[in-house]
C-alpha cells in the first residue's frame, strides 16, 4: 500500500469513528495526493465533497492531521523518500 492509500484508509476509519459516515458519500470521495516537493517538504493534497470543510464547525480536517497515526504515516514517508533520493 502506498502513502496515499494509507491516508485514505486512515482518514475513511476516522470518519467512521466519529460518526460523519451516514451514507458513506463522505469516505467513498476521499483521495489523498501526497508528494514530496521540490524543496524537501511534502505536499499533500485531498480530493474529498466539499463538506468535508464544513464537519465539526471546520476543524475536522486539523482535528485528523493532528493525530499521531496520521503524523507517522507521513513522517515515515518523508524519510523513506529522502533515502530513497
Amino acid at each position: 500500500m502506498n502513502i496515499n492509500q494509507e491516508l485514505n484508509k486512515l482518514m475513511v476509519e476516522y470518519i467512521k469513528r466519529t460518526g460523519h459516515n451516514k451514507t458513506g458519500s463522505l469516505a467513498r470521495s476521499i483521495q489523498f495526493n501526497a508528494k514530496i516537493s521540490s524543496d524537501g517538504g511534502i505536499d499533500l493534497g485531498l480530493t474529498a465533497n466539499d463538506y468535508v470543510l464544513f464537519l465539526d464547525e471546520g476543524r475536522f480536517i486539523d482535528n485528523f492531521l493532528s493525530q499521531g497515526s496520521v503524523k507517522a504515516l507521513i513522517s515515515n514517508f518523508i524519510v523513506d523518500s529522502l533515502f530513497k533520493s
